[in-house]
């Protein structure tokens, strides 16, 4: 599955520079954070790396949740998007895609899960 996706996002990249090809003007951008705005913490962190082209497993792997966990926030996040389509979520969104910065974040939210965990038990 995660190869699909690999596929996918190769196929969006140039030859020239290797960077994802995104026509992300600033109304897409707008678009893109404003749909991150309707998002809580953790369904931003699992749609980012959905838009990453990761699969279920490799989110809950990563967030350190059950696949089942994982598989509630996809849904609450396609009704929230209004859609149930994964791959068009990753062809919308895959330019806005930066390992870098994902990495970072998640780091972010998983201490913050941590520190947050400590204090409630």
């Amino acid at each position: 599955m995660m190869e699909r996706y690999k596929i996918l996002l190769a196929q969006l990249k140039t030859e020239d520079n290797s960077k994802i090809v995104c026509d992300a003007d600033n109304e897409k951008k707008k678009e893109f954070e404003t749909l991150l705005g309707e998002l809580t913490e953790r369904e931003k962190s699992i749609f980012l790396l959905m838009i990453g082209g990761y699969t279920n497993m490799q989110i809950a792997d990563k967030l350190c949740l059950s696949n089942g966990t994982v598989k509630n926030y996809i849904s609450v996040i396609y009704e929230k998007l209004g859609t149930k389509e994964r791959n068009v979520l990753i062809l919308k969104y895959s330019c806005f895609f930066e390992k870098k910065l994902l990495k970072s974040y998640i780091k972010m939210t998983i201490i913050t899960s941590i520190f947050l965990s400590a204090f409630i038990h």
